[in-house]
């Protein structure tokens, strides 16, 4: 069971390849969060998911979601839908769909 670990240390539990460019040793969970959230959210797994609800409460994971500018369609509609946010308030709606419309 995880309980007990580190926050810093769920961070070496997450898939490698979604921090490619990044030196996943010197993330920190407080500092980071924004592009922890973010990577998970767009490109992490389930398991990946699991860790990020352990390592953030649900208004900061909402917070960060909705002021990032670099979500997909996916992205926020199933974000959309867990945590009960209308589309258009998520900071990425409206770049998204002013992509979609030429």
């Amino acid at each position: 069971m995880l309980i007990n670990i580190p926050k810093n240390n769920y961070i070496q539990l997450l898939n490698k390849w979604l921090f490619w460019d990044m030196n996943i040793n010197t993330l920190n969970w407080k500092h980071n969060k924004q592009d922890i959230i973010e990577r998970i959210a767009v490109y992490g797994d389930e398991n990946d998911e699991h860790i990020m609800y352990m390592l953030y409460p649900k208004r900061i994971i909402k917070q960060c979601l909705k002021k990032s500018d670099c979500l997909n369609d996916k992205t926020v509609k199933y974000f959309s839908f867990v945590f009960n946010i209308k589309e258009k308030n998520f900071k990425c709606y409206s770049k998204i769909h002013a992509q979609m419309s030429f």
